[in-house]
């Protein structure tokens, strides 16, 4: 009897290890087409190589990298993101930040609350949308969605948190309030094609 109730509580406990694995959402398996429409135009997505081909990640073709005069008016704080790009108007951005924090994927819960607590304590929110842990390429992601006022409109930001060679890398997409309902389901998509990519042999970190 004894050793019944054994392997009933060790089913018990692999069941529901297999409820919080399935539990947490898996932004890779979000579909993205090879175009979308966006206010009636239709745009191509590529895949680019970035952070010294350190990542992969998939994002319109009209998306160019901001030149660093834009940049400093954008964002004129010395915390700047170190790679901006931005749609032909500027004001649908999608950010890369390699921090110098350390962070392991086993601290990604940590990480991602302490983010949450800086974010609600620092800025001027609107409206927070959420935050939580998700899967992206069978890694651990912290997220956390918001909006934020400026001085023309509300801003729409979406800011994803992965591991990189043990540092911190945050990447962030953002665009106006009126955009979130266009633009919301594609910059999750987006997030999820986010791919690390192999160190490369005798490549230093």
């Amino acid at each position: 009897m004894e050793y019944m109730d054994e392997q009933i509580l060790a089913l018990m406990n692999s069941l529901k290890q297999e409820k919080l694995s399935v539990s947490i959402k898996d932004w890779s398996t979000i579909s993205l087409q090879t175009l979308i429409h966006l206010d009636g135009e239709t745009v191509s997505l590529t895949e680019r190589l970035l952070l010294n081909e350190r990542i992969s990640m998939t994002m319109p073709k009209t998306f160019k990298k901001m030149e660093e005069e834009d940049a400093l008016l954008k964002y004129p704080s010395c915390h700047r993101p170190g790679l901006i790009f931005a749609n032909n108007t500027g004001t649908t951005n999608l950010t890369f930040n390699h921090t110098s924090s350390e962070l392991l994927e086993s601290e990604m819960e940590l990480f991602k609350n302490e983010m949450v607590h800086i974010l609600k304590n620092t800025e001027r929110l609107m409206e927070w949308y959420g935050d939580g842990i998700i899967r992206i390429q069978n890694q651990l992601a912290g997220y956390c969605e918001f909006i934020t006022p400026t001085l023309s409109t509300p801003v729409y930001n979406l800011a994803c948190f992965v591991t990189l060679e043990e540092r911190a890398l945050i990447i962030t997409f953002n665009c106006m309030e009126e955009e979130v309902k266009l633009w919301r389901p594609i910059a999750k998509g987006l997030m999820g094609s986010l791919v690390i990519q192999a160190k490369r042999e005798g490549e230093l970190i």
